[in-house]
C-alpha cells in the first residue's frame, strides 16, 4: 500500500504480506500486517508457522534486526479491520507501526498492528541508570 511505501522506501514495488489475528479468551484483540521486502519474503517457509514470531523468523533469514522505529496513533476501523476485530465500522483502533532495519540500514520489515482500544493496555517501562 502507498502508506507502507511512504514510510519505508526500501520495501520496493513487490512485497510479501503476512497477516495475523490475535485473540484473548476467544475474543479478537489485534490484527497485524507485516510487509517484507521481496528478497526476504521469498526465503520464508510457506506456509509460515501459525504461532511463529515474525522477528525470530526474520533473524534466521539474514542479519538480525538492529534498529526499530515505532510510532503509535489512532485510526478509525475500516470495513476489513472492523469485521475481523468485531467492532463497529469507524470504531477507534490503536495503531502501532514499526520499521525494522539491519545494522547496515537495510529494511527488514514494516509492521502495523491494529488493537481494539477497549482491550488494550499499554505500559511503558524505562530503566534509569543506578
Amino acid at each position: 500500500p502507498a502508506a507502507v511505501a511512504a514510510i519505508a522506501a526500501g520495501i520496493g514495488s513487490t512485497a510479501y504480506l503476512l497477516e495475523r489475528l490475535r485473540c484473548s479468551a476467544g475474543e479478537p484483540l489485534s490484527l497485524t500486517a507485516a510487509w517484507l521486502p521481496e528478497p526476504i519474503g521469498r526465503r520464508l517457509r510457506h506456509p509460515a508457522p501459525g504461532r511463529a514470531c515474525i522477528m525470530r523468523m526474520l533473524d534466521r533469514l539474514g542479519p538480525p534486526t538492529a534498529a526499530v522505529e515505532c510510532s503509535v496513533g489512532a485510526i478509525a476501523a475500516d470495513a476489513d479491520a472492523a469485521g475481523l476485530l468485531e467492532v463497529p465500522l469507524g470504531s477507534p483502533l490503536v495503531r502501532l507501526r514499526s520499521v525494522l532495519r539491519d545494522d547496515g540500514g537495510r529494511l527488514r520489515e514494516v509492521l502495523e498492528t491494529l488493537f481494539r482500544s477497549d482491550r488494550l493496555q499499554l505500559k511503558l517501562l524505562e530503566r534509569l541508570p543506578a
